[in-house]
């Protein structure tokens, strides 16, 4: 809290491919600047701890020594320890700050994260699509795919805000309309359980575009999640514009059930590494109408605000923010 106003924070968002880092400060006018920031590929490193040990080393020799750190990680958290749900890496904070040298390190989900930044978002953060009626006490929902896909939820307190750690990802998906359907019906023929995930992902991508091929009799070109939607949004590959629509129609849907799900009165936050790209292409699927029509609940969400988070700092933003509010 005040002891750690104006103090280096280290912070990093340590996902199933990258890592980016960090040096967290807090500004007198209550926004946090973050310097010093580096990306690594997490392939190049055998853990965590490594990881950390290369970014330290990348500092400036005059660069005052971080005491306080917490990493965003992907996956569930258990007594301050993480299983990477999508690399074989486990975190725990106490071990880290043994080797490390560092006072306090503390781990937390990504999305957990990401949903701490939410009160700390600059306009220039985000970008909403559907300005709605926000409730100024109501609970924030997070979410977004990227290697995987993330959920949390903030909810204010008399106290500050608690967070809602989730494994959103890992829900059955549910198909809203006929043409995911068949998708689903094909894709329980390759495996006995089908998530959210499995489809909004990089990797999901890539199972979509290869089923809607199969559905359609067609051999399709092997392409990369970035390739397929290169092509969707240019247009110059109708296999890959029904696919990316198809993403995006299933993505507007479960952000509507997440909304429920957390009575998301306060708003809906889209992140990951592959919405922003998606921006404009948007509009020319069934997003929002998915998004918004939940049967009786539909007065309800379509009132709730949605926006876009523009920023590749959130989950940094969000680890400094709780460094600031929970260590004494």
């Amino acid at each position: 809290m005040a002891g750690l106003m104006g103090a280096l924070l280290l912070v990093a968002d340590i996902g199933g491919t990258n890592a980016r880092f960090g040096l967290a400060r807090k500004t007198p006018a209550g926004a946090f600047h973050i310097q010093a920031q580096h990306t690594l590929k997490c392939d190049d490193f055998a853990d965590p701890g490594a990881l950390v040990r290369a970014y330290l080393a990348r500092l400036d020799r005059d660069t005052q020594s971080p005491q306080y750190a917490c990493l965003a990680v992907a996956g569930p958290v258990s007594n301050d320890i993480i299983e990477m749900t999508n690399r074989q890496w486990r975190c725990a904070g106490d071990a880290l700050a043994q080797q490390l040298d560092i006072k306090v390190v503390k781990v937390l989900n990504d999305w957990a994260a990401m949903a701490y930044a939410a009160p700390f978002f600059a306009a220039t953060d985000i970008e909403t699509l559907f300005v709605g009626t926000p409730d100024p006490q109501g609970t924030f929902a997070l979410m977004g795919p990227g290697t995987g896909f993330g959920a949390s939820a903030l909810k204010p307190t008399g106290r500050g805000y608690e967070i809602l750690a989730t494994e959103g990802g890992h829900v059955a998906f549910a198909p809203g309309d006929a043409r995911e359907l068949e998708l689903l019906g094909l894709l329980r023929r390759e495996r006995d359980y089908v998530s959210v995930e499995d489809l909004l992902s990089g990797a999901g991508l890539v199972t979509i575009y290869r089923g809607l091929a199969q559905l359609a009799g067609l051999t399709p070109t092997p392409k990369k999640p970035n390739e397929i939607t290169a092509a969707g949004l240019s247009g110059t590959d109708p296999l890959c514009v029904e696919a990316l629509t198809l993403f995006c129609n299933v993505l507007g849907g479960v952000a509507g059930d997440k909304a429920l799900d957390f009575y998301a009165s306060g708003g809906v936050f889209i992140g990951g590494g592959i919405v922003p790209h998606l921006k404009d292409f948007l509009s020319r699927t069934d997003f929002m109408v998915r998004f918004q029509h939940k049967g009786l609940m539909t007065p309800f969400t379509s009132h709730i605000p949605l926006h876009l988070i523009k920023t590749d700092n959130a989950a940094l933003i969000g680890c400094a923010a709780w460094l600031e509010t929970f260590i004494t």
